[in-house]
């Protein structure tokens, strides 16, 4: 059985996410080739069609806490992101909601008051650029043990066409916490394969799914949505037998 605690850390604004497992839930996942993986949501990425894996992880120990940090950062990376891609930012730059930011081709640059709960970036493109990029914010989601990592791991995506604004608005605190195989910090998976389990927020409607790489051994166990402001029950469980998290007075079916 997995039980998971939902607290929330002031002094360091972050919250964090406590997962006990016994040695024969881990060596059930281990046996099964699965581990952890931890998603972001709201907002939704690109056409609203795709969440962002933000921590995959093999618990060790009988607990294993997970900080969840704002998203702070904003970054850049390459044109065209796919289905089952994964992410490489190709530049980060702290940022705070509610300011303006463009991008050069070179930096980002700050701009100004912008939107409240938004973060705004204007790809202010060179004369010989024709490609958009990608735009999206990254925070820190990492095992508390192992410490934070020296990048932040990206939540969500956009496409930024040169000239054009992106709004991209704060993201709620929830998170989807799923079994899965053969998944890595900043794979793109679409809505459409993404099953809740009962008694857990359904993925938003959104178009299908951009073309990307074939994962022709992927695994994904079905979600729950979990809120980390903890306004929710602060125990949920891992079943064997259905191969998820789920509430301890609500088994899963």
């Amino acid at each position: 059985m997995v039980t998971t605690i939902l607290t929330q850390n002031d002094s360091c604004a972050a919250y964090l996410l406590g997962i006990n497992m016994t040695a024969k839930d881990r060596q059930s996942l281990i046996s099964n080739n699965q581990k952890i993986a931890i998603a972001l949501p709201y907002p939704g990425s690109e056409n609203n069609a795709s969440v962002i894996v933000t921590l995959v992880l093999q618990p060790m120990a009988n607990l294993t806490q997970v900080a969840f940090e704002p998203a702070q950062v904003l970054y850049l990376a390459y044109s065209p992101i796919g289905t089952f891609d994964t992410i490489k930012m190709a530049q980060q730059s702290r940022v705070a909601f509610g300011q303006t930011y463009s991008f050069d081709g070179v930096r980002i640059n700050g701009e100004g008051n912008g939107l409240e709960g938004y973060v705004s970036i204007y790809f202010n493109a060179p004369k010989n650029s024709v490609a958009p990029v990608i735009a999206g914010l990254a925070g820190y989601v990492y095992d508390v043990a192992t410490g934070k990592q020296a990048s932040p791991s990206p939540l969500n995506y956009y496409t930024l066409n040169r000239y054009q604004s992106r709004l991209i608005p704060k993201p709620k605190p929830v998170a989807w916490v799923f079994i899965c195989t053969d998944l890595s910090i900043g794979s793109v998976l679409p809505l459409a394969i993404l099953k809740p389990v009962p008694m857990s927020a359904p993925a938003p409607a959104g178009s299908l799914a951009l073309a990307g790489q074939p994962t022709p051994v992927l695994q994904i166990g079905r979600y729950l949505s979990v809120k980390l402001d903890a306004s929710e029950p602060a125990s949920i469980y891992f079943d064997i037998t259905s191969n998820a998290f789920g509430y301890a007075a609500d088994p899963v079916q």
